[in-house]
């Protein structure tokens, strides 16, 4: 990986920190040569891949000793080194696995979280039907521009046995209620700020994003990006087929 590569890399760290996006989870481990481990932070996952944060004392140890670090990328910020490695090398302090990315044709990670107006929600409770989850802030532009297009969709397809959960990223929970309150959102909206987690879980790396989830659990498709803007142009249809095969059956 370029120099400026790496660069970019601890800037996109950096914001999805700054939004509240990054992954929170304790330290965990990768297993080296001959056994040997390096505890750090996930701070984000990207496909087969995850950017541990490390602290840099700990890397000049290892590069001294004469150890090989596997990894693609390694970029150094004050005291702290971040590292991209394969998904494959991390244990959670569990010993466990890290669980493979979240994609389609992948089972929709459960969660239970409370919105905004207290009532309680999961992934499970909404077996059975097709579920539309989206994460967004208020203060973004692209989530904005598809607020109405949500509106709308939410009128039209609730009847026909939609679910659509969404997740607000703002880090004042206040700001986040005023607005929904303001304009008018019919659906549920859950504080992302209060259950970081499911973020986590979904590995949200930038908002807008969605994820498409059949009845049985399973994602269907995702997408990154206003669905109103852009080249995000099947959703609609994507949508359509899924709730017809889930209608017929």
């Amino acid at each position: 990986m370029s120099a400026y590569g790496l660069r970019a890399l601890v800037m996109v760290i950096g914001l999805l920190t700054a939004l509240g996006l990054a992954d929170t989870a304790g330290a965990q481990k990768i297993e080296l040569k001959e056994g040997q481990q390096l505890e750090g932070q996930i701070v984000q996952r990207d496909g087969d891949d995850v950017v541990l944060q490390v602290p840099s004392a700990s890397i000049d140890v290892r590069l001294k000793s004469g150890a090989s670090l596997p990894v693609s990328g390694m970029q150094a910020q004050g005291d702290q080194t971040y590292l991209r490695l394969p998904r494959s090398l991390i244990k959670l302090a569990d010993g466990k696995p890290l669980p493979p990315p979240v994609m389609a044709g992948t089972p929709a990670p459960d969660f239970t979280a409370v919105d905004l107006s207290g009532a309680p929600h999961s992934m499970a409770k909404n077996r059975g039907q097709v579920t539309l989850l989206q994460f967004w802030a208020t203060w973004c532009p692209h989530c904005r521009a598809d607020l109405s297009k949500m509106k709308a969709l939410y009128a039209r397809e609730q009847p026909n046995g939609l679910r659509l959960l969404t997740v607000g990223g703002d880090q004042n929970v206040t700001e986040l209620k005023t607005f929904a309150a303001k304009e008018q959102i019919p659906y549920p909206v859950i504080a992302g700020a209060a259950h970081p987690e499911i973020a986590e879980k979904y590995e949200t790396q930038g908002i807008p994003a969605y994820f498409l989830v059949d009845a049985k659990g399973v994602i269907v498709k995702t997408w990154s990006g206003s669905l109103t803007e852009g080249s995000n142009t099947d959703f609609d249809a994507e949508l359509t087929k899924l709730l017809s095969a889930s209608t017929q059956k």
